[in-house]
């Protein structure tokens, strides 16, 4: 990145899964904010977006410090093709100057929470409950303390309110569980390896998809002990 131009630019053409995937072009725009954020020049990234969309995306701000969206208006659903996209984001454009544009997750069988929070006397501890927008409304969940197994986060989800989405609700498909279960393991295993590294997490909505589909991680919200920030 040179000192000599005015404005450096990044171009990233969306999308060219002819030529690259999604790991590519991130990993493209973050080694170009880091090169900006090291060498403190003007910079600037943009991204074509094709005129025929085949599925609906969703475009959500990007910006810290923000940790419900939906709340200021900085998620948008269901954008079908680029105008709508060039729309939403325009009527958010007082809120961020980074936005993130993604496929929309379709067949979500239920919502789950998977969260990270703090006891003084029994440390860190996993929270597992009904997620989406109406978590703080329904006050599913449950905890779960460190260490834990597979069979007590099954047995944890099936104390949820929600438990019988899991098993395929009026007609619904069951749920992929086991796949719910391997994140939440997961995020226990980070717990167990250091223990003081995360203040708090919260992934809502993990969303479950059909038995064998898995998993996506729709949002989530992280905070890190300062001695474990790269």
């Amino acid at each position: 990145m040179s000192e000599d131009f005015d404005v450096s630019l990044c171009l990233l053409d969306y999308p060219r899964e002819d030529l690259c995937d999604q790991s590519t072009w991130g990993g493209a725009e973050r080694g170009f904010v880091r090169a900006v954020q090291q060498t403190g020049t003007k910079a600037a990234v943009l991204a074509t977006f094709s005129d025929t969309m085949s599925e609906s995306v969703a475009a959500r701000l990007m910006k810290d410090g923000v940790a419900h969206k939906t709340e200021v208006g900085g998620v948008k659903l269901g954008l079908g093709c680029a105008e709508e996209v060039s729309a939403a984001v325009m009527e958010m454009a007082g809120l961020s100057k980074s936005y993130l544009i993604e496929k929309m997750v379709d067949g979500v069988v239920a919502e789950l929470i998977v969260g990270v929070a703090r006891d003084a006397q029994f440390g860190p501890y996993l929270l597992v409950g009904g997620g989406g927008i109406l978590v703080e409304m329904m006050k599913d969940s449950t905890s779960l303390l460190m260490p834990t197994t597979r069979e007590r986060v099954l047995q944890a989800l099936s104390q949820l309110k929600c438990a019988p989405l899991f098993n395929g609700f009026r007609g619904a498909p069951p749920a992929d569980l086991n796949a719910a279960v391997d994140v939440i393991l997961a995020v226990a295993g980070m717990l167990e390896n250091n223990p003081l590294s995360i203040i708090e997490l919260d992934i809502n909505p993990l969303m479950l998809l059909a038995e064998g589909r898995g998993v996506v991680a729709a949002d989530a919200l992280i905070s890190l002990n300062a001695e474990y920030r790269q």
